[in-house]
């Protein structure tokens, strides 16, 4: 049980599965039925993996698509090569790409990457992809929503629920987000809180996730953990050996973490803080649009932050190890067990 729950996070990071997608079009919405839908709409190719953890967001998008366009579902999966897109983009010369996931980015680099120099690529919108500001300029021609919340974001509001002093955050953060932290760590001391960061190497070795976890939360020198959504940190056999039997059901701070599926089915975190998929999906739909009106041009600010979030709190757990405040649950959108 405890090994299907572990590659079900691992879905919920970056999934795929063995099975082949072909390229299909996008099954009218309910919404989109008896709309009128323009002749020679533009193209919009949706590059997304075959998991459960996208579903959402991708029913939402089409139905605010469909209307106005004519849209291509692609799952890929861990096989999946750069030619599968080069043929989909040759096929149906789309207007656009969405890319959901890190997965859906990884693969869509590789494909810029074998076309010969001067290639023009359509512009591209990336959801639902990790340190997003810090890996889109890797890739030509894109604009996205980062997935992350703002750590400042999530720590103020943890404040708000429970009834102990968070001043101090501690994080296991790898070599190459290190520009990343340094932003959070300033935006965090506009509210008087200090994130104690222990960094990694970019392909760190078991012992060193292990012994810069145990620095943090052993000597009880910070209020709260904080858990970034890196695949590699957060690796199913990682999960089993080195963050559940230090900071799980029995940790006496509280465990912030940035899926839901780290507070259940996995008993890893008691805090999330997530985009909303429901307005992530309207977001991104938008950010389309845009494009269309700009003539298929990047014009607008790069990366945006999601517009709507939601608070999930394992409630139980804690009111039984941090307390709550009277107001707490005012302050939550969802709990679970």
């Amino acid at each position: 049980m405890m090994l299907a729950a572990l590659l079900l996070v691992g879905c919920g990071l970056s999934c795929a599965t063995k099975a082949f997608f072909p390229l299909i079009p996008a099954a009218p919405s309910d919404r989109s039925r008896g709309m009128h839908r323009p002749a020679n709409a533009p193209t919009i190719l949706v590059v997304m993996p075959a998991s459960e953890h996208v579903e959402g967001v991708w029913k939402g998008l089409r139905d605010e698509l469909s209307g106005d366009f004519a849209v291509f579902e692609q799952r890929i999966n861990e096989e999946s090569g750069p030619e599968l897109l080069a043929n989909d983009i040759r096929a149906i010369k789309p207007a656009s790409v969405v890319l959901m996931d890190n997965a859906a980015v990884r693969l869509y680099r590789a494909y810029q990457n074998a076309q010969p120099t001067g290639t023009q690529f359509p512009p591209a919108v990336i959801t639902m992809t990790s340190f997003l500001e810090d890996s889109f300029h890797m890739v030509q021609n894109v604009t996205g929503i980062a997935y992350e919340i703002p750590g400042v974001t999530q720590f103020v509001k943890l404040r708000s629920i429970i009834n102990r002093p968070v001043r101090r955050v501690g994080v296991v953060y790898r070599a190459p987000f290190a520009g990343f932290m340094a932003r959070q760590k300033k935006l965090a001391e506009v509210e008087q809180i200090e994130i104690i960061g222990q960094e990694v190497g970019r392909d760190p070795r078991r012992t060193e996730v292990a012994t810069a976890l145990e620095s943090l939360v052993e000597d009880e020198k910070i209020d709260a953990l904080w858990v970034l959504n890196d695949n590699i940190l957060l690796k199913p056999r990682w999960l089993a050996s080195i963050w559940l039997p230090k900071v799980g059901k029995k940790c006496r701070i509280p465990v912030i973490v940035g899926v839901a599926s780290l507070l259940t089915p996995v008993h890893l975190g008691t805090f999330a803080m997530v985009p909303d998929h429901a307005a992530l999906a309207v977001q991104t739909a938008d950010m389309v649009f845009d494009l269309a009106d700009d003539g298929w041009q990047i014009r607008r600010p790069a990366i945006q932050l999601p517009l709507e979030i939601k608070t999930i709190v394992a409630l139980e757990r804690a009111r039984k190890q941090y307390g709550l405040k009277e107001s707490a649950l005012r302050s939550i959108d969802q709990t679970v067990e």
